[in-house]
């Protein structure tokens, strides 16, 4: 993907609802490492990483994530939510690699 305005498309099949966070990883941390530390302890996202963007997902929902990208390796934590507030462990999508 090149420099520049992107969108993510958005889809929430647990019916609960989500918290999407987009992390721009450090230059030379690997995706890999990033997802894997996150279970270790929730640091290891602001040690190797800065989070650049977030969204909401409704319940249910399906909507458009438009953020604006800039060269670097980005990684997704998504967060499940109980009653509008996040809980539980997320999961992590990626990397996206824009140039």
């Amino acid at each position: 993907m090149a420099a520049n305005a992107g969108t993510i498309r958005l889809v929430d099949q647990t019916q609960a609802g989500f918290h999407a966070h987009l992390w721009l990883l450090e230059t030379g941390y690997a995706f890999s490492d990033w997802a894997a530390g996150f279970l270790i302890s929730h640091d290891t996202l602001r040690e190797h990483a800065q989070r650049v963007s977030s969204a909401e997902v409704k319940p249910g929902a399906v909507q458009k994530w438009t953020v604006q990208f800039k060269a670097g390796t980005y990684g997704i934590l998504c967060v499940p939510l109980r009653d509008g507030s996040e809980y539980g462990i997320g999961f992590t999508a990626g990397p996206i690699t824009v140039r």
